[in-house]
């Protein structure tokens, strides 16, 4: 038996985190319904991903909220979480998507 120190590591890893998730932060873009690319710009980072992904597998919410959603690198990261789990919904409001927006002029 060693005398030195367990090193503790974080239960979940980034290969825990979708590989669409992972492949856009890498790319740096994501992809419309058209197929067209869109840069990332305001999204979270990996490390951030990752502790969502970790809070709500820790955590096991049944029910999660979010407002805003940019391009939805953090809803994938708090979905994958949920299925990982086995359950839960993830809700999320976007009051500045342009068709949000749009019904809010009228």
């Amino acid at each position: 038996m060693s005398d030195e120190p367990a090193v503790k590591r974080d239960p979940f890893r980034p290969d825990d985190l979708p590989e669409l998730l992972r492949e856009a932060l890498v790319r740096k873009q994501v992809f419309d319904p058209a197929d067209a690319p869109h840069p990332l710009d305001s999204n979270v980072s990996e490390s951030e991903a990752l502790e969502l992904y970790s809070a709500i597998r820790q955590n096991r919410p049944e029910r999660s909220l979010e407002v805003g959603l940019a391009h939805g690198i953090s809803a994938l990261a708090i979905i994958a979480g949920l299925a990982a789990n086995g359950s839960g919904h993830h809700f999320v409001i976007d009051p500045f998507h342009p068709t949000m927006a749009a019904a809010a002029k009228r």
